[in-house]
């Protein structure tokens, strides 16, 4: 499965789980800077950790039918978190651009986003360190990638994909 959307949707759905039970609001998006990560490059987020999975994880999103008509980035996770619930999701996925004629293009993201995850890791210290030397590549490749790909259509409602 796709680990760092695995990963994103579940840090998204542990963190709206613990700001409602503790009472406070979740904080809105808010702009970070890496040092290591993205060559420094600024991206957003709202996550305590592994913050610099939900960017790459929201311009996923929207490359999927019912989510990409999507303008905030919170929804867009959120829609995409609630998916990633349903048993038959990864089967859903595929489904949707096997359908649209789009797996060269989902195979490619699974490539950049496996990067981009890798490139996570090696901040850490747990990867090589040439994914994280590389990670302003993988996510300028992935974003032009989704921004070709933003699917504002309504998603599919058949035995196919169960939405």
């Amino acid at each position: 499965m796709l680990k760092s959307i695995d990963e994103a949707t579940t840090q998204n759905r542990a963190e709206n789980f613990a700001y409602e039970i503790s009472g406070k609001d979740r904080p809105r998006l808010a702009y970070y800077r890496n040092g290591r990560m993205f060559n420094s490059e600024v991206y957003k987020s709202n996550f305590d950790y592994y913050s610099e999975l939900q960017y790459p994880a929201t311009m996923f999103a929207r490359t999927l039918r019912g989510i990409g008509k999507e303008d905030d980035d919170l929804t867009a996770l959120d829609m995409l978190s609630e998916m990633a619930l349903l048993p038959n999701f990864f089967n859903n996925i595929l489904n949707e651009y096997l359908r649209d004629g789009q797996m060269l293009a989902f195979i490619q993201e699974v490539q950049f986003m496996g990067l981009l995850k890798r490139a996570s890791y090696a901040n850490f210290g747990y990867e090589n360190i040439s994914y994280l030397h590389n990670s302003k590549t993988y996510l300028e490749r992935l974003r032009n990638l989704t921004t070709q790909m933003r699917d504002y259509r309504e998603p599919f409602n058949d035995e196919y994909c169960e939405r």
